[in-house]
């Protein structure tokens, strides 16, 4: 299956992202990047204009109180798209933010802007966890691309679904780790491994220089190797299905909408 040679950045929280305070710095952040949004919107197609920061902020919480809410931004030059998912109910548990659509040829080999801006976005939100790498790669570990649905239809599925907070969907190019993988014996020796950045309230571990290099022998194999050095008990793959070690975060505040 052909997948687009974008970038795919995806960050989680265990915990909602439902106050006025976190609307508020997102907007702040993004509005100060080197690139600024030009259009936002709970639904498509995009109309507001960025300007529109009390608009913004409104539909950021209007969204963040739903069952299932998403608010998008997007970037005209370069092209690239954030969204923000709210997931609640007995299944999906979870809030998560997503930067994608960023190709390899506007933002270059190692994509040093979008990884920057990551890194403040996990920061500023303490994110539990988050990775980054090729669609290309997201795909090649976490899509089963032949599912068939009913006796016509076969669509690819995603392995990983809302397994995650409790485990780890796999090790990409570019992987976040939050506080509480290491209060509970995740990685004891992450910090040692080269290519890690110690964050405020994480770590930000790179596979490699370059995100091109999935695919080469060296970095599948030192995939290997990392998973081995971190648990590979804590991993979620195609192969091992749900590990054994997990966070078991508390999921009650997902469970129905907030009040209004």
């Amino acid at each position: 299956m052909m997948v687009p040679d974008e970038f795919k950045f995806r960050l989680f929280r265990s915990k909602p992202l439902d106050k006025p305070e976190y609307a508020d710095r997102l907007y702040s952040l993004l509005d100060a990047w080197k690139y600024t949004p030009v259009k936002f919107n709970d639904v498509e197609p995009l109309r507001n204009a960025w300007e529109n920061r009390d608009v913004f902020i409104r539909q950021f919480l209007i969204n963040s109180r739903s069952t299932f809410g998403t608010l998008m931004c997007k970037w005209s030059k370069p092209t690239l798209h954030l969204s923000v998912t709210w997931f609640r109910g007995p299944t999906s548990k979870c809030h998560s933010l997503s930067l994608f659509g960023a190709s390899v040829k506007q933002f270059g080999n190692d994509a040093l802007d979008l990884v920057g801006l990551a890194d403040q976005l996990f920061e500023s939100f303490e994110f539990d966890y988050g990775f980054a790498c090729l669609n290309s790669e997201y795909y090649h570990s976490n899509i089963y691309t032949d599912v068939q649905i009913d006796e016509r239809t076969i669509q690819p599925v995603q392995v990983v679904g809302m397994e995650w907070p409790d485990c780890i969907p796999g090790l990409y190019w570019c992987n976040y780790f939050g506080k509480a993988y290491f209060e509970q014996g995740f990685g004891r020796r992450i910090a040692d491994l080269p290519n890690t950045t110690k964050l405020a309230n994480g770590i930000r571990l790179m596979r490699s220089d370059s995100a091109l290099d999935w695919e080469s022998p060296e970095d599948l194999e030192r995939t290997q190797s990392l998973m081995e050095t971190l648990g590979r008990d804590w991993f979620f793959t195609k192969e091992t299905g749900i590990p054994d070690k997990a966070l078991k975060t508390n999921k009650s505040l997902f469970l129905k909408p907030l009040p209004q």
